[in-house]
């Protein structure tokens, strides 16, 4: 898991105009990372990834039994397409990494600028900068 987010090893406290989570935030929970072939790519990270947001501005990243790595996320949910900024706690890193996000139903597609900009659009023409994941909320049985 930590070569796919090898990315996220750049980032450090997100910028202040960004709003914690809320009650409410689509965001929260569980996801679990599913592949999804377009066009010949495969979008990571592989299934048996999963992300969780926590009410209280953390992301629990996993990868199957092995124990989650523990980041920061901070939300701007009215912007269009709703933004994100995913940070490692601590004075690790120097910048987030920037992201967009949009959750339809129970699919979050999460696309996250591995260069420090941030993606503009869900689409894969930014190349290699851009990490985009798509996931399923897991649901309790």
């Amino acid at each position: 898991m930590t070569a796919i987010f090898l990315g996220l090893a750049l980032v450090a406290a997100a910028s202040a105009s960004k709003e914690g989570p809320k009650k409410g935030e689509p965001l929260v929970g569980e996801w679990a990372a599913v592949p999804v072939s377009e066009g010949g790519s495969v979008d990571l990270p592989p299934d048996g990834a999963t992300l969780t947001f926590t009410r209280d501005g953390k992301c629990l990243m996993k990868k199957g039994a092995n124990k989650p790595e523990e980041w920061l996320y901070l939300t701007s949910p009215n912007k269009t397409p709703a933004e994100v900024d995913i940070s490692e706690p601590g004075p690790r890193g120097e910048r987030p990494i920037r992201g967009i996000y949009k959750v339809d139903g129970d699919t979050l597609i999460l696309c996250l600028g591995l260069d420090g900009t941030r993606p503009t659009d869900f689409g894969r023409s930014a190349g290699g900068s851009v990490l985009r994941i798509t996931l399923k909320r897991v649901r309790p049985d």
